[in-house]
């Protein structure tokens, strides 16, 4: 019957319109996850660029304070051969 054809017709192009609004919903979840993908490995890569440069700073002030710690120590010698150096002048003066 023709009110039968008209409400399957009703339907049919309703279910159509539900479908193409799926399917524009998919592709935009789609496109979503995509840029979330690429975040995360931007995020990654930017986390283990940090990683990588926080261990050179690390290795950079372990030789930096070694190096401080063996400055300290030559000067230490540098002083005390220098008050035994002036001592003995002192002494060579008074004999």
């Amino acid at each position: 019957s023709e009110a039968s054809r008209k409400s399957l017709s009703r339907d049919l192009e309703a279910s159509r319109a539900a479908k193409k609004d799926l399917e524009a919903e998919h592709q935009k979840l789609k496109e979503e996850k995509q840029i979330s993908d690429a975040s995360r490995q931007g995020l990654s890569r930017d986390l283990e660029a940090s990683r990588e440069a926080k261990k050179k700073v690390e290795a950079d002030l372990a030789a930096l304070t070694a190096e401080h710690q063996k400055l300290k120590e030559e000067k230490q010698i540098s002083d005390a051969s220098r008050q035994g150096l002036s001592r003995d002048l002192e002494a060579s003066r008074e004999a």
